[in-house]
């Protein structure tokens, strides 16, 4: 039995035929989520990677900065999105969050060589690679880099 299900992406939409069950959906929407051609990026790429380097991204008082890798589609990084709002209002003009969807940003997430969604990329004042991490990043942990960082609320 075959039936569609419409999926929505930020410029595309694309029609999706289940085959009677979930396990094709998830391979499916797996590839969707991954499926974006990614390139290795070069380690020294990463090391030189500064805020003034990131294509797009404005950090004019140079703040400790997290970039916030996703997909409108992801349901983590859905789930991300309140508890960044949240650490956004608290480290206001002391931290800087940046959600950066994969298919607008694409040459950064070469750059990053980000291969899952979410990702979160901690950069230091001086735009330096801190720390990342991959998948689903509640509020506690993120706060526990921060502090590593030396950002007081």
């Amino acid at each position: 039995m075959l039936s569609p299900i419409r999926v929505s992406r930020s410029r595309r939409q694309g029609t999706i035929w289940i085959f009677g069950g979930s396990v094709a959906f998830v391979s499916i929407l797996m590839s969707l989520l991954i499926g974006v051609p990614l390139l290795r990026a070069d380690p020294k790429a990463l090391e030189a990677a500064d805020s003034s380097s990131i294509e797009g991204i404005e950090n004019p008082q140079h703040l400790p900065m997290l970039l916030e890798f996703s997909l409108d589609i992801c349901i983590p990084c859905r789930k991300m999105k309140p508890i960044l709002e949240e650490v956004t209002k608290e480290y206001q003009n002391k931290f800087l969050i940046k959600i950066l969807e994969i298919e607008d940003y694409q040459a950064l997430t070469r750059q990053f060589d980000i291969r899952v969604v979410p990702t979160q990329i901690f950069l230091d004042s001086q735009g330096k690679v801190f720390q990342r991490h991959e998948g689903f990043l509640d509020k506690g942990p993120l706060v526990g880099v921060l502090n590593q960082m030396g950002v007081k609320r």
